[in-house]
Formats: C-alpha cells, sequence, structure tokens
C-alpha cells in the first residue's frame, strides 16, 4: 500500500491536463507536409490505449457520456504516463522508453525542466527504487481509473 500511495502522490503532481482546443493558423497548414510520420506519435499512441483500456472495465459502460467523457478527461493522461514509466522500467531503462527503442528529447532532457525530468526519469526511478511489480503496477493503474480525483 505504500508503494502505491507514494506512485499516485508522483503521478498526481506530474500529470497535467491537455488544452480541449488547438489553434491551427492557415499559414501552419500550409507548411505541414502531406508525407506519412516516419515514427508513430507515441503519446497520442499510449492515450488511446488508456482509454481503450478505461473501456474494458464494466463500470465504465454504465456511466453517462458526460461522466465518462470526464473520467477520460481525468485519468487517461496519467494511465498513459504510469504505463510508459512502467514499459521503461520492465525494461530495465532509466529513461523513457517506447515500444520501438525511441526516447523523447534523445533520452536527455534539460535540468531546468523539472516537469519533463521527473516525467521521462524520476517517475521509473520511483518504480526501481520501490521494487514495484506487476500487481502492484495493475493495482494502481485501477486506482487511478476509479478514483481520477
Amino acid at each position: 500500500i505504500t508503494k502505491i500511495y507514494v506512485l499516485l502522490s508522483t503521478a498526481s503532481e506530474t500529470s497535467h491536463t491537455p488544452p480541449n482546443t488547438i489553434a491551427i493558423s492557415h499559414d501552419n497548414v500550409s507548411q505541414m507536409s502531406s508525407k506519412p510520420v516516419e515514427t508513430k506519435l507515441w503519446p497520442l499512441v499510449d492515450l488511446m490505449i488508456s482509454i481503450e483500456y478505461m473501456k474494458t472495465f464494466e463500470f465504465f459502460h454504465c456511466l453517462s457520456h458526460k461522466d465518462k467523457l470526464a473520467l477520460a478527461r481525468h485519468s487517461a493522461m496519467i494511465c498513459a504516463y504510469l504505463s510508459l514509466a512502467y514499459y521503461s522500467y520492465e525494461n530495465k531503462s532509466d529513461v523513457t522508453l517506447h515500444p520501438d527503442g525511441s526516447n523523447p528529447h534523445n533520452g536527455c532532457v534539460p535540468v531546468e525542466n523539472q516537469h519533463e525530468r521527473q516525467l521521462h526519469h524520476g517517475n521509473i526511478q520511483i518504480m526501481r527504487d520501490l521494487d514495484i511489480d506487476r500487481k502492484e503496477y495493475a493495482l494502481l493503474k485501477v486506482i487511478i481509473i476509479c478514483n481520477p480525483g
């Protein structure tokens, strides 16, 4: 339980709510490439997987549409970060590691960017310090989903 408490407090400190809208000007659109992206957009993939994971719980289907959106808005990103940290930890990486072997910022986050450092280094180190196992990780994800506040 102590391990889960430490991870929950850290997860809530390092999460952020994605903006509801993204401003794209006509100038930006004309500069965008029509070529397919050569690398995966891992944050988007992780977010989609987290939402699909939430949908596997029976209680999720009993919620109103508004409540489903609220739950996803408050816990999907935290679950995505947690999954990413656990994947990296499980693969014995000190930095965020994606399934294709890539990592954000090439594994080097500036010291002054504390939020990014905690996200891409700190959470993995906490899991290592606590020696989190697969059952504790799974329980933590469920707790985050069931209690997003």
